[in-house]
């Protein structure tokens, strides 16, 4: 579907989070693999016990050693070309393979070495051990409610404030999710996560034209505004573009990117109705957003208009 489409053999996202595939770094050594495979402790126990069953079962051909070593290879694999961690998101999908199969495999191994009614609390105690090595998940289940207030605080209500005063009309942003959910028109995926040709372009074009690039991608696909994090395009961000507002959350974040979320002006003369439609949102934001906005703004717009018109 990916090549009908005019795009590559893996979903733009598997390449986007990937160093290795975007050019970024070679397949790493195999101390650095060893050392992500050891970045979360649950990861690390239930592929070694896969690797374990793999081992026993090898030559007795058992029906869990199939999905055994595909959990081994898999994770192997996602250490030297993927990520771990990110609030535990990246690696979720392995630790449910994992325990699929130490579920399929448990009543078999018990049974040949562990009489019926102990079956239960063998069980137990094994679970108990595989707690030991979930003080990461516990910690990052305490901080669930603040995590739900970073997206409420920052994406929700950008999402709210492009479907209010931008519906219909293109936009960009790094942040999608809540934003694609609510707002009807054409988005551009500053991060290329959902757009092929922005996820070449951040692989292939060099460091001195992405200014330039981003110019005229906003120019060619018409959207006026731009909502995403400071580090989304950091340097790269054209100079033309206009600071307008920023939102700051003003308590420790937990899954955003950067207490700020700032709302470009990508042509000169949007500058003054979002500053407009930033201002008449300010009461919809909840407390715990603090919103500023360039004083300069108008100026800069002004600055660059007279440049462009030659005046």
């Amino acid at each position: 579907m990916n090549q009908l489409m005019g795009q590559g053999w893996l979903p733009n996202s598997v390449i986007a989070k990937s160093g290795s595939l975007t050019g970024q770094s070679p397949v790493p050594p195999p101390r650095e693999v060893l050392g992500r495979l050891t970045q979360d402790p649950v990861i690390a126990v239930l592929v070694a016990l896969c690797l374990g069953l793999v081992v026993v079962g090898w030559h007795t051909r058992r029906s869990w050693v199939v999905p055994a070593s595909a959990v081994v290879v898999t994770t192997v694999l996602h250490a030297a070309f993927a990520k771990f961690g990110w609030y535990e998101r990246y690696q979720i999908y392995l630790i449910g393979l994992a325990l699929y199969v130490l579920i399929r495999a448990a009543p078999e191994m018990l049974a040949n070495r562990v009489e019926r009614s102990e079956r239960r609390p063998v069980a137990s105690l094994l679970a108990l051990i595989l707690l030991m090595f979930t003080a990461t998940k516990a910690g990052l289940t305490v901080e669930v409610p603040r995590a739900v207030d970073d997206t409420y605080s920052q994406r929700y209500q950008a999402a709210r404030f492009l479907a209010t005063y931008y519906d219909g009309d293109p936009i960009a942003t790094g942040e999608l999710g809540y934003i694609s959910l609510e707002h009807r028109g054409p988005i551009t995926d500053l991060f290329g996560l959902g757009d092929y040709e922005v996820l070449q372009a951040r692989i292939h074009t060099p460091p001195e034209d992405r200014k330039e690039y981003w110019r005229q991608l906003a120019e060619r696909r018409g959207f006026r505004v731009a909502a995403m994090y400071p580090q989304t395009l950091f340097f790269d961000t054209p100079d033309e573009w206009v600071l307008v507002g920023t939102w700051e959350i003003q308590h420790r974040t937990v899954t955003a990117y950067d207490r700020r979320f700032q709302f470009y002006a990508t042509v000169p003369e949007e500058a003054a109705p979002l500053a407009a439609h930033l201002e008449a949102f300010e009461d919809e934001l909840p407390p715990s957003i603090r919103p500023s906005m360039n004083e300069m703004a108008q100026f800069r717009a002004a600055v660059l208009i007279d440049e462009r018109d030659g005046s």
